[in-house]
């Protein structure tokens, strides 16, 4: 029997700090809590925001919480969320040795449970949150739910056309599958093509706003998921991974990201 989402990360939160980097990605986000985005990314919240201070946000599936403390640290005033009590309980935790005033609740991204309607100024969500999502439609109507009139949405996600492709020992991509053919793995985790984002927000009372094609560069904190290296690491590695000519996965965007704005009722 298939483990469901909240049994995978109540598990695997025991570990999950200390997988890929995050640690290591804290340290950098204190210092410099804009690195915790993409460039691209902080150009949409620049542009949404003149600043973030006193921005009521809230993070749906908020993970490894990384993002929800960049956020605090930039000035917001932020609500936590997550299916993973585990995953919670490890974010507060931090956030209460470091004084830090962050709301938690545990509530499923697809319902928000315990969230205030019409209350925020922005929601955003980080990469890898809606390959664990089996209705898009149903988490973005949530999302209008608890943003204020003509609150904002931006989020950034893994680019699917990734999904192509598999890497071959000699360093070579090969054609994995074509596009046009929806799949998931073990029938919780999920590979949508950008159509179905779209088409979601469209059909969620969201006008877009804005697109970004997001590529690898080596100052980003979530490019360290990918490359499972330490900074230390890619230096001494010459950047290597973000040549094209000498790593094919960095010809094309790692991510795309989008600024969405809920329509005015």
């Amino acid at each position: 029997m298939n483990e469901t989402p909240v049994q995978h990360w109540d598990k695997r939160a025991e570990t999950y700090w200390e997988e890929q980097n995050r640690a290591e990605s804290f340290r950098y986000i204190l210092d410099k809590p804009s690195c915790a985005f993409p460039k691209e990314v902080m150009e949409m919240l620049e542009a949404a925001f003149r600043t973030l201070k006193g921005v009521k946000v809230l993070v749906p599936s908020s993970g490894d919480n990384l993002a929800v403390f960049a956020l605090h640290l930039l000035g917001a005033k932020v609500t936590s969320t997550d299916i993973s009590q585990k995953q919670l309980d490890n974010a507060e935790n931090i956030a209460k040795e470091n004084n830090w005033k962050i709301d938690f609740i545990r509530t499923d991204s697809k319902e928000l449970i315990g969230v205030p309607e019409n209350g925020f100024d922005l929601v955003f969500t980080s990469y890898g949150v809606c390959d664990w999502i089996d209705d898009l439609t149903a988490m973005y109507s949530a999302f209008s739910r608890v943003l204020k009139k003509n609150g904002v949405y931006i989020f950034f996600e893994n680019q699917p056309l990734k999904s192509i492709f598999a890497g071959t020992k000699d360093k070579r991509l090969t054609v994995l599958q074509p596009y046009n053919i929806e799949f998931s793995m073990d029938n919780i985790f999920r590979f949508w093509k950008i159509e179905n984002y779209i088409r979601s927000l469209l059909k969620s009372e969201f006008t877009i706003t804005d697109y970004r094609d997001i590529l690898r560069y080596k100052d980003a904190i979530p490019d360290l998921a990918i490359s499972n290296k330490s900074f230390a690491e890619r230096e001494e590695n010459g950047y290597r991974d973000y040549d094209w000519r000498k790593n094919l996965w960095a010809a094309m965007p790692a991510w795309f990201g989008i600024c969405a704005k809920k329509n005015s009722q």
